[in-house]
């Protein structure tokens, strides 16, 4: 079930775009409504894995992805009809860049990075302002201006942990 809710995310990008660009009467709204459950479905699709117990390799490897792929896609269409600053959406996709590359050089080293409740704020503050930046909400950009500050800092603490945890390794060895 929780493959399938992040399935469900990778098919509603497209459907997003087609939306928010068709220029169809209640196009933002109804990009919006997609957007909130390609949303949903991350966050469910981890609670519904963890509960029943089926954590799966494909969930491990596509799961993120999707995450990266709504946002990235989001962005793109923003920067696009403009609602977004491209210096703006380069940050949020470059932390997002440096953060799975991060990731990656450290499950090569036997680490285990671990996910902090700020990176959690950071990335829920992003995703509601993409959500109003959809809808051209008033405030919305400011609000993605701190979510994208959150996002950055969190990158900040997360390369910290990843020094100091290498470091340690480092020590245990020798």
């Amino acid at each position: 079930m929780a493959n399938l809710l992040t399935v469900l995310r990778l098919v509603l990008i497209p459907v997003f775009v087609w939306a928010r660009l068709s220029g169809l009467p209640g196009q933002r709204l109804v990009a919006a409504a997609i957007y909130g459950a390609a949303a949903l479905t991350d966050l469910f699709d981890g609670i519904v894995a963890r509960k029943t117990g089926t954590v799966t390799q494909f969930g491990r490897i596509a799961d993120p992805l999707a995450d990266r792929a709504l946002v990235l896609s989001v962005l793109a269409v923003l920067v696009y009809t403009g609602d977004v600053p491209l210096w703006a959406a380069s940050v949020v996709i470059g932390r997002d860049v440096l953060m799975v590359v991060g990731y990656k050089i450290l499950q090569l080293k036997g680490l285990k990075p671990e996910v902090t409740y700020f990176g959690k704020v950071a990335t829920a503050v992003v995703m509601i302002a993409l959500a109003l930046l959809i809808l051209a909400a008033p405030f919305a950009l400011l609000v993605f201006y701190v979510g994208m500050s959150l996002s950055v800092m969190s990158g900040l603490i997360y390369a910290w942990d990843a020094g100091r945890t290498i470091r340690a390794a480092r020590e245990g060895e020798g």
